[in-house]
């Protein structure tokens, strides 16, 4: 097991030079951010410990964020104006945040015969910033003839190379980005190993690539395994005829459990699934959801018919818990299932279907048709800082009809909802460094022209401290964008919290209140009354950012009193809430605190929805009134909505 950061911290009290040793191997075992705020202490607790000065601005430098590391180099290279090293740094810090006539005055008053190695690259590489490429020619051939075996010095010269050719008008970051991609991969890409795929029928409105797939790409092509993704969803919504789209919005999503719909669909379905069948690629994933559960089983069988030698598997939410996979899903079409999140699991399934290794034992994969007994969870949750940022590159960004990305800042859930089983699902809450998704966005806008970015966290205010760094860095490196997020309501939010919000791009937040009753709230274990919701919808308004609604009917708490809260509560808020985003009807989740407490409520078969029952009077018929009143109250109040309204997406719901 890690330890803990503040056990890394007690290395202070045996003095800075500990400290640095111990930040230091930090950094060398790739758990860079914890070596930054382990280097921020020391050199806070330590202000004259220069060297740990020194090594934060290198750490800042190499995460691409020289804005951070050019004060860190400017106190050295005022405190040793003979330091020629400290010098060198300082002309590069100054290079790469575009201070070029600074910095070539700093540069060419340093003798680099007189450097070492290292510090006679740095001087190199602060020329091909400053664009000066004859000078860093010169220099990286003289570090050549000085040690002819020095990683790194012939791809520099390549890189300068190509740039030098390319000529030096136009967007510098964005050519020099675009050579060391050409020097990574100079010829035809290499044929895929494995095929992530995503069948119809998801929402193609909003535009999101699908993060899912994306997290599972960047970490299977950082352990080598090349990857293609497969947005069948995308690729047949652009290709059927424009009467067909139709069948993509929201109140036809029931339909595509139709195996008659589906047939409709055949020459697409199949032609999808032969051209995957034709790759080289020897392991196929799907990404399943309910809506797309019975396409992706079609495409599935159609692969095996056609390629029985490769290795399928299902993931996603539909695939959770293990027990679903054993009821919803035949076991001849797939090898098996990646139960929770997968980043690491999928990875494992790719090493062994290299080596020829059975799929038994791997943590978080259940084989089809073996026992459930026998399934092995994830010991524990893996640490955002250990896994790979989305990069999107995989997907036909020009397909999609908006430039609108999802980011994660934190992953897990703090709440404690009876209905849902997100805490199940994701268990452990953890954070991600917000200078990393901050360094994501700015490269999703340069590459893919990003226009707005929404939040797949839980709770994007889940962690405060997090959120308030994350806007500070936005609003600090001036990035101008949209932003979305769920929220939840939380007593650590202020105003002026929310005012940062809106100054980094917040424009809508969305919260799951509900219900207006205090009964319902207290028997979910919402945390907060319908009062305090009320505050803080109030509060989010007040600062300029869109206030979003969920709501449900029909919980085994809820009775018509209750129920009539809720009207009133909207009633109340007509001018505090901005959209209604969903109104759903509970249903029972195998494995959800609800679930195990059916009996409380003297709810009989609990998992099919249009049966169960409860003391209380909750009935089919009693749930489907009640949400057709709220609708036609949502409806009379003008609330923007996230959902039709029409009587046709009533009765699909039905």
């Amino acid at each position: 097991m890690q330890p803990k950061m503040n056990e890394y911290e007690n290395a202070i009290k045996d003095g800075p030079a500990p400290a640095l040793r111990v930040a230091l191997d930090l950094a060398g075992s790739g758990k860079t951010d914890q070596a930054r705020r382990l280097l921020e202490r020391i050199v806070r607790s330590f202000p004259n410990f220069d060297k740990a000065v020194g090594h934060l601005g290198w750490l800042w430098l190499n995460r691409g964020n020289p804005e951070r590391a050019l004060p860190l180099y400017r106190r050295l290279a005022e405190k040793y104006p003979d330091s020629v090293g400290c010098q060198v740094m300082f002309a590069r810090a100054l290079a790469e945040t575009g201070k070029p006539r600074r910095a070539d005055q700093i540069a060419d008053s340093i003798d680099p015969s007189g450097l070492d190695a290292s510090y006679l690259d740095q001087l190199a590489v602060t020329y091909v910033w400053t664009r000066r490429w004859e000078r860093a020619l010169e220099l990286f051939n003289a570090l050549k003839a000085r040690d002819s075996n020095r990683e790194g010095v012939d791809g520099r010269i390549r890189l300068l190379q190509i740039l030098m050719r390319s000529g030096k008008k136009g967007d510098f970051r964005q050519r020099l980005r675009r050579a060391k991609s050409y020097l990574a991969d100079p010829g035809p890409p290499r044929s895929p190993f494995v095929i992530l795929a995503v069948a119809p029928r998801l929402a193609v409105d909003l535009g999101y690539p699908p993060i899912g797939l994306a997290s599972l790409a960047a970490g299977l092509t950082h352990h080598g395994f090349p990857v293609r993704i497969v947005d069948a969803n995308l690729e047949i919504y652009s290709s059927v005829r424009a009467d067909w789209r139709v069948l993509w919005n929201q109140e036809a999503r029931l339909l595509w459990t139709d195996r008659t719909l589906l047939a409709n669909f055949g020459p697409y379905i199949t032609g999808t699934a032969d051209k995957i069948s034709a790759s080289p690629a020897r392991l196929i994933g799907f990404s399943v959801f309910d809506n797309n559960r019975m396409c992706s089983m079609e495409m599935a069988r159609r692969i095996r018919e056609q390629s029985p030698e490769k290795t399928i598997v299902f993931g996603g939410p539909d695939c959770f818990p293990v027990s679903r996979c054993a009821s919803r899903f035949p076991d001849d079409i797939v090898d098996g299932f990646v139960i929770g999140e997968g980043e690491h699991t999928v990875v494992e399934i790719a090493k062994r279907v290299r080596d020829g290794q059975p799929l038994d034992g791997v943590p978080g994969f259940w084989p089809a048709g073996s026992s459930i007994e026998g399934y092995r969870s994830v010991e524990q949750a893996v640490p955002l800082s250990s896994l790979e940022l989305p990069t999107y590159d995989e997907f036909k960004i020009a397909l999609q009809p908006g430039r609108t990305f999802f980011l994660e800042l934190t992953r897990g859930c703090t709440g404690r909802c009876d209905f849902c089983n997100d805490r199940q699902m994701w268990p452990g809450f953890r954070s991600r460094s917000p200078d990393e998704v901050v360094a994501q966005m700015k490269r999703l806008i340069r590459k893919h022209g990003a226009r707005h970015f929404s939040f797949v966290d839980t709770f994007v205010n889940a962690r405060v401290s997090v959120l308030r760094d994350f806007c500070r860095q936005v609003i600090a490196e001036g990035i101008s964008t949209d932003l979305s997020a769920a929220a939840k309501i939380s007593h650590q939010m202020d105003p002026e919290t929310y005012r940062e919000m809106q100054r980094a791009g917040f424009k809508s937040l969305s919260y799951g209140i509900e219900s207006g009753s205090d009964t319902v709230l207290q028997a979910m274990g919402k945390g907060f009354t319908a009062a305090e919701a009320e505050q803080f919808l109030g509060m989010t308004r007040d600062a300029g950012i869109h206030t979003g609604v969920f709501l449900m009917v029909g919980h085994p708490a809820e009775g018509e009193k209750e129920f009539q809260e809720t009207l009133d509560f909207l009633r109340r808020n007509r001018e505090v809430i901005f959209t209604v985003e969903a109104v759903n009807m509970c249903q029972f989740i195998e494995g959800t605190d609800l679930f195990e407490r059916a009996n409380r409520y003297g709810v009989m078969d609990p998992l099919n929805p249009p049966a169960w029952k409860s003391d209380n009077g909750n009935t089919v018929e009693v749930r489907k009134k009640r949400r057709d009143i709220l609708l036609d109250l949502i409806d009379e109040l003008g609330f923007k909505t996230g959902f039709p309204l029409t009587k046709e997406a009533r009765e699909a719901d039905r």
